[in-house]
């Protein structure tokens, strides 16, 4: 009998899945329900992630935008609050802000978001007191390495205009020390008579990273 020769293919990925800041909409890795890099699949908990590729392609201007994408939340529908139902259950108080508890949500601004995650199911054994529906954490965006600026226009319904500015890149030669700002600004009226939004957002960061073991962020919003 003959033995075929052994064939080896070899290649690079289109979209590297491990990258937090890859355009690709699939997410194999979340932090949220046990604050570590463990994969989804291996993790023995219901977990969702819109990344930023999808509220890009979305245009989502808000937290209730995204959390559309999730099955089983349904969202508020307010006009000044963010609100969601998570299987059944206010998620009101159980929301984060990269693993830390942030109780008003009044009109979150996606701007400075990298993605929203979403654990479905009781999880109080790291989090603490939260519905046992679940929780939704909100991971910001990371400076880069590498220098990157954009500008962005938006327009809407009921006089909506919305401008953001998203600026990145090294502070440092040795990218030691990096920053990141984010901006916002949004304008708009309401179905309701006589009601008018205003808002303004900056969010600066900076990042040290003097060795590959080793980092700390300082986020202001």
């Amino acid at each position: 009998t003959a033995t075929l020769p052994t064939v080896t293919v070899a290649g690079t990925a289109a979209h590297d899945l491990t990258d937090p800041y890859s355009r690709d909409y699939n997410r194999p890795i979340a932090s949220t329900a046990t604050k570590s890099d463990t994969p989804i699949m291996e993790t023995p908990v219901s977990i969702q992630v819109i990344p930023r590729a999808v509220m890009d392609d979305q245009q989502a201007i808000s937290v209730g935008d995204a959390l559309k994408n999730v099955s089983g939340v349904q969202s508020g529908g307010y006009s000044f609050y963010d609100n969601a139902t998570i299987r059944g259950f206010d998620a009101g108080q159980s929301t984060y802000r990269n693993g830390l508890r942030q109780p008003y949500i009044t009109n979150l601004e996606t701007a400075n978001l990298d993605r929203v995650e979403v654990l479905k199911g009781p999880a109080s054994i790291l989090f603490g007191r939260i519905e046992p529906g679940g929780l939704v954490n909100l991971a910001t965006k990371r400076p880069l390495d590498t220098p990157y600026y954009s500008v962005q226009q938006q327009f809407g319904s009921y006089d909506l205009y919305r401008t953001t500015v998203d600026a990145t890149g090294p502070i440092l030669a040795d990218k030691t020390l990096l920053y990141r700002m984010n901006i916002a600004y949004k304008d708009n009226d309401t179905f309701r008579d006589f009601a008018h939004q205003e808002h303004v957002f900056v969010a600066p960061s900076l990042t040290w990273r003097p060795n590959d073991r080793f980092e700390t962020n300082l986020d202001i919003e």
